[in-house]
């Protein structure tokens, strides 16, 4: 299960599209496997700390990529079993 402090700071790091880049490879296998209520509650804390809902809007487009990622991957290693 994903430490919700850990999804935050990591979430804290996007500030930028150069942050982006550079903390997408940590954040994508988290949010792989992060529960929805652990999602949302550490989105919640963000908000009350002070980060931005368009902010939150950002996180989510990362998180529908990983979901993406998510699918294709097991879908390839369906196909090819």
């Amino acid at each position: 299960m994903v430490n919700r402090e850990e999804l935050k700071a990591i979430l804290k790091r996007l500030r930028t599209e150069e942050d982006l880049v550079r903390v997408e490879e940590k954040l994508l296998p988290l949010l792989r496997e992060v529960d929805p209520e652990t999602l949302s509650l550490a989105e919640q804390e963000l908000i009350e700390e002070g980060f931005s809902p368009e902010g939150i809007r950002r996180l989510c487009d990362i998180h529908l990529r990983a979901i993406t990622l998510k699918r294709r991957s097991i879908f390839w290693r369906r196909l090819t079993q």
